[in-house]
């Protein structure tokens, strides 16, 4: 596809990438929602109606259903909104957004390299660089290492960041190549970059790392042939630069301010490491961006979820030393050779910038991720990618320069291919984070697995494999103890529930798993006593309704269920038809409950208006109330017909 590309339109590689994307990724439509969406998009009213999108920008509860999750991210919940306004928990809409997302994000890095090879101080490096960019997008497109972000629903956040973020630094380099006089064109690329940026902060706060590529692309713009980097960053230092980034900044100022005004400080907190300071946190990172480099690569034994990393706390560690040497390296090579290779350097530390807010600021609870340096890679790819095509372009043969492209391609293809399988099913993904990481929490996700088909005693063991690493771990006892119940041994469930309710005291999961399991085994008024103490800390309401709604039946109290009834039609009007033979079960159960369940019904009647369920509810329970008066009856007149012969 050599010369051709000069050719043939910005258009077709566009379609291009889009029909390869699609085809990659087209063997996991069927997939579900696996670790962080069960809390942010299947357990989360707050994504299953569009009236919330204003709350979102002013309520971070709204993310999750768990409290110690909750982060600031308004924009990035629009998109599950609108995937859940379109099919609902339907698994088709979420990945073919995130398909849809990932080739935006390749199309944008195929426009900025383009741009990039068009700067003064890039240009003439290569010959062909529509080809160069065209490689650029390609191979971070079919990589292995972004199948993890596009199957990943809650992954999601760095595809959107990455979408907006890309066209933000081709708006400014457009901005830049503007000429002077050309003050409206300027001032328009300026401004749509501005807005991108902003979205990408109000995507996920690590947006903030580009702020670093924006000063080094405005620095770059100043770069003369020759430059040293120390020259370069001398000339740099004026007041143009300054009013050039200052719309950058104050937007950044306005967001931490919003964004810190609405987060509170114990929940942000929550989100990290409580035994690591930022400086181990750092040199183990230290480590970790030559994990990310080498995977780039070579990019096999991937893991989603690896929390085998080794964490490293000392400076003196080897290979915390010998990473830091290798890094020392590379940033000499970069100086030495800054005049040569300024796309080289630009690109490095433009991914370490991105990289660096979850890298070394705020000690997270993972080493590595595979979705985190999805950027930062991409970005790194711009300073790799095109030299290697420099020398392929070298090359004394074409059809060598056309083999190595075919096996190139087909390669990571077939790769990313493998990798997805892993995506392919629950039990497909955990299964192969628990071979690859075998963890405390990759066991338990995996005994999940077997839980749900009801094979407890499979999910027993998992479970307790992860118990001697996770002894206090209340997702890890709930678990348990809904296994135990599933085996009918109801004292050993009880008192793992126990248990896990002592070590959850903020975010009120484990009180609603032990309400629940007093609903099913008709202990109302210790249910409602749990739910009621969830109800202040818990960030998932609509369930706590529905399960008080249930109680309260149990208990016989009609006017109480339908008030909790209601205030779940409130958060999800939908659900609550599919749930309501659940939460009004215990009026069927006891005949002196029949009559509260007729006047429940009626008065849901009041609220949703007429089903045919619902009358047909009501038609049950006033028949089965007629036949108890009508036994009572009889009864009664036997009695008396017997009194008279005596």
């Amino acid at each position: 596809m050599g010369k051709s590309l000069n050719k043939i339109g910005h258009w077709f590689i566009c379609v291009l990438f889009l029909v390869t994307a699609l085809v990659l990724h087209s063997q996991n439509y069927a997939k579900d929602f696996v670790l962080d969406d069960e809390h942010s998009i299947r357990n989360n009213s707050y994504v299953r109606s569009l009236t919330y999108i204003p709350q979102y920008f002013v309520d971070p509860a709204t993310l999750t259903s768990l409290k110690d999750n909750t982060d600031y991210r308004p924009v990035l919940q629009i998109t599950y909104a609108l995937d859940y306004w379109m099919s609902g928990y339907a698994m088709w809409s979420w990945h073919f957004t995130q398909v849809l997302l990932h080739v935006s994000v390749a199309i944008s890095l195929y426009f900025f390299t383009l741009r990039l090879l068009g700067t003064q101080w890039a240009s003439g490096f290569i010959q062909d660089q529509r080809r160069a960019a065209f490689w650029v997008g390609l191979m971070f497109l079919i990589h292995p290492y972004t199948a993890g972000v596009v199957n990943y629903i809650s992954a999601r956040s760095s595809l959107v960041v990455a979408a907006f973020l890309l066209p933000c630094f081709t708006f400014l380099l457009k901005a830049l190549a503007e000429p002077t006089g050309s003050l409206k064109r300027r001032k328009k690329f300026w401004v749509l970059s501005c807005v991108l940026y902003g979205l990408a902060l109000f995507s996920k706060v690590e947006a903030i790392g580009s702020f670093g590529v924006l000063v080094i692309l405005v620095g770059l713009d100043y770069w003369r042939p020759g430059d040293s980097v120390f020259g370069c960053a001398k000339r740099t230092m004026n007041g143009r630069v300054f009013s050039l980034l200052a719309p950058y900044l104050v937007t950044s100022v306005i967001y931490f301010m919003i964004r810190n005004a609405l987060l509170d400080d114990d929940i942000a907190k929550a989100r990290q490491w409580s035994d690591m300071t930022s400086l181990q946190y750092l040199f183990t990172q230290i480590t970790a961006w030559w994990h990310y480099v080498l995977r780039w690569f070579a990019p096999i034994h991937l893991v989603a979820d690896d929390l085998t990393y080794p964490i490293f706390k000392e400076l003196s560690e080897p290979r915390v030393l010998f990473a830091l040497a290798g890094w020392i390296t590379v940033g000499s090579f970069g100086v030495a050779y800054f005049g040569r290779l300024p796309l080289f350097w630009m690109a490095t530390l433009s991914a370490l910038a991105l990289i660096s807010p979850t890298s070394s600021i705020a000690p997270l609870t993972e080493m590595v991720n595979e979705h985190r340096p999805y950027l930062p890679l991409a970005i790194l790819s711009i300073g790799i990618v095109p030299y290697f095509v420099r020398v392929v372009e070298n090359a004394e043969f074409k059809y060598l320069r056309s083999l190595i492209g075919t096996v190139l391609v087909v390669s990571l293809f077939l790769l990313t291919w493998e990798r997805n399988r892993a995506y392919a099913t629950p039990e497909a993904y955990y299964e192969d984070i628990a071979k690859k990481a075998p963890s405390c929490r990759s066991f338990m996700n995996y005994g999940l697995i077997f839980l749900s088909r009801g094979d407890y005693p499979k999910a027993l063991e998992y479970f307790n494999r992860a118990l001697p690493d996770a002894p206090y771990w209340h997702s890890l006892q709930i678990n348990l103890g809904l296994a135990y119940e599933g085996l009918h041994k109801l004292d050993e469930a009880k008192s793992h529930l126990d248990q896990a309710v002592a070590y959850d005291p903020s975010s009120g999961s484990a009180l609603v798993f032990r309400a629940r399991f007093f609903n099913r085994t008709k202990q109302y008024a210790l249910a409602k006593a749990d739910l009621e103490a969830s109800l202040p800390v818990s960030r998932e309401k609509y369930e706590i309704y529905q399960q008080l709604g249930k109680a309260s039946a149990g208990l016989g109290d009609w006017v109480l269920a339908l008030n909790h009834t209601e205030a779940s039609l409130k958060l999800d009007p939908k659900r609550v038809e599919y749930d309501i033979t659940d939460t009004s079960g215990p009026f069927w159960d006891d005949p002196s409950r029949y009559a509260a369940g007729i006047q429940y019904y009626q008065g849901l009647r009041k609220l949703i208006g007429s089903r045919p369920w619902l009358e047909a509810n009501i038609a049950g329970l006033t028949d089965k109330l007629k036949a108890i008066s009508n036994t009572q009856v009889t009864a009664g007149q036997k009695a008396e017909t017997q009194g008279g012969r005596k």
